[in-house]
């Protein structure tokens, strides 16, 4: 289906004569979550705020509000440090970048899931804080607070469990 929806992506861009660099259909393809109708929407957007110039991945993330993986890669780094303020000072530095906390909450999870250093029981203890904290952010509870719990929790299991 990967293949496919490459393919069919591709020959839209050159009908519509939209450039992009490589990598960018894959992002469209990734953000849109498998969903084809999703993906040339997306495709159209990224045309119409490059206007002629090629798409860039970046691009891509920007307009689906999807956090890049080399945040999420360097968010699990940094909470494998085991230091409380590296870990506060990089959260800071996302919710600058204008990601919310739903978001990097929902990246998180999906990451979780696949993640092969934790355990089926250390999963879980962060996927019971991650109910907490979205119960909370409903709530009305501050974003940055919320996302600092949810990290501080798989740092302590990625770190403390055994």
């Amino acid at each position: 289906a990967h293949d496919i929806m490459v393919k069919r992506l591709s020959y839209i861009c050159e009908e519509e004569n939209v450039k992009y660099e490589d990598g960018a259909l894959e992002v469209v393809i990734e953000t849109s979550e498998g969903d084809l109708r999703r993906a040339i929407t997306t495709l159209q957007s990224a045309a119409r705020l490059r206007s002629g110039e090629n798409i860039k991945r970046q691009d891509v993330y920007e307009i689906t509000g999807v956090i890049p993986e080399k945040w999420l890669d360097e968010l699990f780094i940094v909470c494998a440090t085991d230091s409380y303020e590296k870990l506060s000072d990089f959260l800071n530095s996302m919710m600058i970048e204008g990601y919310s906390a739903s978001q990097i909450m929902n990246q998180i999870h999906d990451r979780i899931i696949s993640h092969d250093r934790l355990a089926d029981l250390q999963k879980a203890a962060i996927f019971e804080r991650l109910a907490i904290c979205d119960h909370r952010l409903l709530e009305g509870g501050d974003e940055f607070l919320q996302v600092l719990d949810l990290c501080c929790t798989i740092m302590k299991q990625l770190c403390h469990s055994t």
